[in-house]
């Protein structure tokens, strides 16, 4: 019963060896959106490319000597791999690449609250106040 599935963890190397290849990104200020996730978009196309095994069969050279793929989404980088992917593949590639976009999606969410929820008291209101209740004095 606490034995880990083999196949769940060899994704969780995997992940693990996608996160180490990830170039750092740090944040200047706690308030600062974050950036669009265009390394991440790379990355989750290599990856799917290497499990797809087209590396191996990419007309760049430098994909079938390393045995990895060096392609991109954007630009020329990418061209030779565009031919191998199939249609299903290209689901797939669109299913994660928008799984990304949501996670910045929210991330820019969790940002605006945050601006919220401090600075929500210092921004005036264009509404009238409210009439202060009326008190019942006491002869």
């Amino acid at each position: 019963m606490n034995e880990i599935d083999p196949h769940f963890a060899a994704l969780l190397v995997k992940l693990d060896e996608a996160y180490a290849a990830m170039p750092a990104q740090k944040l200047e200020d706690p308030f600062d959106l974050p950036p669009w996730p265009r390394a991440e978009m790379n990355l989750m196309f290599r990856l799917l490319a290497a499990d797809c095994g087209f590396p191996q069969r990419c007309p760049d050279r430098r994909c079938a000597r390393t045995g990895r793929c060096m392609g991109t989404l954007q630009g020329k980088e990418g061209e030779g791999c565009m031919l191998l992917w199939g249609e299903d593949d290209l689901l797939m590639l669109q299913g994660a690449t928008l799984g990304l976009v949501l996670g910045w999606m929210a991330e820019i969410g969790r940002v605006e609250q945050r601006m919220d929820m401090l600075f929500a008291p210092y921004v005036e209101t264009k509404t009238e106040p409210a009439e202060p209740p009326a008190r019942n004095d006491r002869p």
